[in-house]
């Protein structure tokens, strides 16, 4: 199976560590059957590039388990405000009413 990503916007350096493609992979091998493959590639139509995006078995794993994290908070009704850069709070438009 090929799952193509289309990007209107310029091409960023880290595009392919996105936890939504690591998500779009796993669901994808667990809908299909045994032995199956997944590519996963972005498409940038403003430059043409088409970059492919490698499984890491390395880091993958560890985006799959921080997303069954939230989706567990979440369906528990547990919403704590863990900013990853703390000044991030400065921009929030729910810090007024932020528990953090």
């Amino acid at each position: 199976m090929r799952i193509s990503r289309i990007h209107v916007r310029p091409r960023k350096g880290d595009d392919h560590t996105a936890r939504s493609l690591a998500l779009l992979r796993a669901g994808a091998l667990n809908a299909l059957d045994d032995g199956a493959q997944v590519a996963i590639q972005l498409e940038y139509p403003a430059t043409g590039e088409i970059v492919e995006v490698k499984e890491n078995k390395r880091y993958e794993p560890a985006r799959i388990a921080k997303l069954e994290r939230a989706i567990g908070g979440i369906t528990r009704g547990e919403f704590p405000a863990q900013p990853e850069n703390p000044k991030a709070c400065l921009r929030c438009p729910f810090w007024m009413v932020c528990p953090a």
